[in-house]
């Protein structure tokens, strides 16, 4: 490959909303070829930076020269124009669109004014084969599973052929084989000569992937890392501040049985009964890869989803299965993985998204505003949720943040038993660490903890005991003393 050259140039970038700066001065210089990891905490400001790149929002100042050339003001139809793709941490793709339409929207390759559906399917397809997805071009993106349309729209950025592919935490909802398969993607397009700036918390990945990174701390440039200065120890200082030891708890004291799932079957694997108990005191891990089933189990749990057979008990009561609301009394919560969709209401405040569970055990019509203020303070206290008001909206805080708030409106009432699924994705070392210190005070209370994860690293220091998952049954169990993720993977395949 050529001597690479400069690709972009972004220097002294500033935004603010409102009172709050989101970018102080920030600069960025990328080359033509490389893999640049962007490290920072959850509000570091590289969301910002990255909606700046992809015309999506515009800085207050600063200036971006492209290719040699100064551009701006930049909108998504410019910037995709110069050659800049993102992928963004949100799944974006039209559920009742093909995988195609959803690939080639505002692209599609006509004959006259009719559509021509021949070259859209084989044009895909040949982005398909790139990516090594093995779904047909004319299958409805509502029929695909979380991994599958994350893959989807990293093959749509793939489609425009670009010179800077921006890729914001893209492995998130990915398994391991499947993340794997995306960081292979990577190194390839960087021997073709595109430049990728990839941002994830999943240190292993900067370092298998990247040529050097960049971090930001609270909205400025904090640091720059290449070649052997690319630790784990140095990456997690420049993000933190601080160097973190690898986490690992200590041994837990489980009690007796205290969520018990008797030979549950799911509408998507009825022949898979699943049969395990979770103990009061304890963090029990169900992992495998994606599609085994394991989030099926915890949607019957919670009650979304009636199951074909089987039953779960709580302290010995059964659960009415299908009945969100007689788990919810009893004591059985779940934090989902999509949790911008599901696990919080974004356009509420923070103080109505942690009290809304518990409207009801008021009592009467009339909610006393003090004690809902109350409730809302000490779990922004507990969980140290980084505002500046209980009353701004979800959506203004950062991913762990609005995940603590997820967690939080359920730590306001009396728990039993918590479901976790992928409790840190997209979650950030600092914020990480938090939320694995508040699972471990719940454990030590007594809660019963179920945690759903495919992050390897995370279940095997926090769990005390590890079910791992295929083909929507249990392959096998670990405990503590046989943890690995050799073992693991033995099992999950």
């Amino acid at each position: 490959m050529a001597e690479s050259k400069s690709l972009l140039s972004a220097s002294n970038l500033t935004k603010s909303y409102g009172g709050v700066r989101a970018l102080d001065t920030v600069s960025l210089e990328l080359s033509t070829g490389e893999t640049v990891g962007l490290l920072g905490a959850n509000g570091a400001g590289k969301s910002t930076l990255i909606k700046i790149l992809c015309g999506l929002v515009t800085p207050d100042s600063g200036s971006i020269i492209f290719e040699g050339r100064q551009v701006g003001p930049l909108s998504p139809k410019v910037s995709e124009q110069l050659g800049i793709s993102v992928i963004h941490q949100e799944r974006h793709a039209l559920e009742n669109l093909t995988v195609a339409e959803n690939i080639y929207l505002g692209r599609e390759p006509k004959i006259g004014p009719f559509l021509d559906n021949r070259s859209l399917n084989a044009d895909t397809q040949v982005v398909l084969d790139r990516l090594r997805l093995d779904v047909s071009p004319s299958t409805p993106v509502q029929d695909l599973s979380n991994a599958q349309r994350q893959m989807v729209e990293i093959a749509r950025a793939l489609s425009f052929n670009a010179k800077l592919v921006i890729m914001d935490e893209p492995t998130s909802s990915l398994s391991e084989t499947e993340a794997e398969r995306l960081l292979t993607i990577v190194d390839e397009l960087r021997s073709q000569g595109v430049t990728v700036l990839y941002v994830s918390h999943r240190i292993d990945e900067i370092l298998r992937i990247a040529t050097r990174t960049v971090s930001l701390t609270d909205g400025k440039n904090s640091g720059n890392l290449a070649g052997g200065e690319m630790t784990r120890e140095n990456i997690i200082q420049s993000i933190i501040g601080r160097t973190e030891a690898a986490r690992r708890s200590e041994s837990r004291v489980a009690g007796e049985a205290r969520l018990v799932v008797s030979n549950v079957r799911t509408t998507k694997y009825p022949d898979s009964p699943v049969s395990f108990e979770v103990r009061r005191g304890e963090v029990l891990g169900i992992t495998g890869l994606v599609g085994s089933g394991r989030s099926e189990v915890a949607r019957v749990i919670f009650g979304i989803d009636r199951p074909v057979g089987g039953e779960v008990t709580i302290d010995g009561e059964p659960l009415s299965l299908g009945d969100t609301l007689n788990t919810i009394k009893k004591g059985v919560f779940l934090v989902p993985e999509d949790r911008r969709n599901l696990g919080v209401i974004l356009d509420f405040s923070i103080e109505r998204n942690i009290t809304l569970p518990s409207v009801k055990d008021a009592g009467g019509p009339i909610v006393s505003e003090a004690g809902s203020r109350s409730m809302a303070a000490t779990q922004i206290k507990n969980l140290s949720i980084k505002c500046a008001t209980m009353d701004q909206p979800v959506s203004s805080l950062s991913g762990g943040n609005q995940q603590k708030v997820a967690l939080g409106k359920w730590l306001a009432k009396d728990a039993r038993c918590l479901v976790l699924d992928e409790p840190t994705c997209g979650v950030d070392i600092g914020a990480r660490g938090e939320i694995y210190d508040q699972i471990d005070a719940l454990a030590k209370q007594g809660l019963a903890v179920l945690m759903i994860s495919s992050d390897t690293d995370e279940v095997l220091t926090q769990c005390d005991r590890v079910l791992v998952f295929s083909r929507g049954g249990v392959a096998g169990e670990l405990s503590r003393d046989h943890l690995s993720k050799d073992a693991i993977m033995r099992l999950a395949i």
